[in-house]
């Protein structure tokens, strides 16, 4: 039932904001791609070595391989772990090594660090059991994490801005994890209630 109504919200969503003001719209429209079956999904892990999280893999199957959502939109399995976008993927198997906020705090990015930042901060051993699931803009990426204790959380890399790792959070004061659905419902939720103040 709650995947039949993310389908309805999303519809919903189209229907109101038929000039794609919403950021991101433009790219995806809307649209998702086709769902995967549970044996491409069973493959998939068989091939990585992986369980992807239940809440995904279930979207995966319901709403569709990536499209519409949050961002520039969900991005596509089989895109993400055949590197196909740019983004450097850690080891899948190992857990995900954080469980706070991380930064290591490096200096002022420059021609002379260059190297650091590409051999300690930009290290993929720091997203280890995690994947890019969409894209920020301006090399910035959510993360969703398939192995360790984190795993279903969203996490934001904001490395690029010298801002670290931080994981997504109900609020200020509920400091519990944001997990894959509860974002993309989110997104829909508060897509609807901006459409509807801009084409009120």
């Amino acid at each position: 039932m709650e995947f039949e109504n993310i389908k309805i919200r999303l519809n919903k969503l189209r229907e109101i904001d038929h000039s794609f003001k919403l950021f991101g719209a433009n790219g995806h429209k809307y649209n998702l791609n086709p769902p995967l079956t549970a044996h491409q999904i069973e493959k998939i892990e068989e091939k990585y070595k992986i369980k992807l999280p239940e809440e995904y893999r279930t979207f995966l199957q319901q709403i569709g391989n990536g499209g519409a959502g949050p961002n520039y939109g969900i991005i596509p399995i089989n895109k993400i772990l055949e590197r196909e976008i740019d983004f450097e993927i850690g080891d899948l198997t190992k857990s995900f090594p954080h469980s706070t906020k991380w930064n290591l705090n490096p200096p002022k990015p420059n021609d002379d660090n260059e190297e650091w930042f590409l051999d300690n901060y930009y290290n993929s051993k720091w997203i280890n059991g995690s994947i890019p699931i969409s894209d920020m803009g301006c090399c910035k990426w959510m993360l969703l994490i398939v192995t360790g204790k984190e795993k279903g959380t969203i996490w934001r890399d904001y490395r690029v801005e010298n801002k670290g790792i931080t994981p997504l959070k109900k609020s200020r004061k509920d400091k519990r994890r944001i997990r894959f659905l509860e974002w993309y419902i989110k997104w829909l939720d508060n897509g609807l209630i901006y459409m509807k103040r801009i084409y009120r």
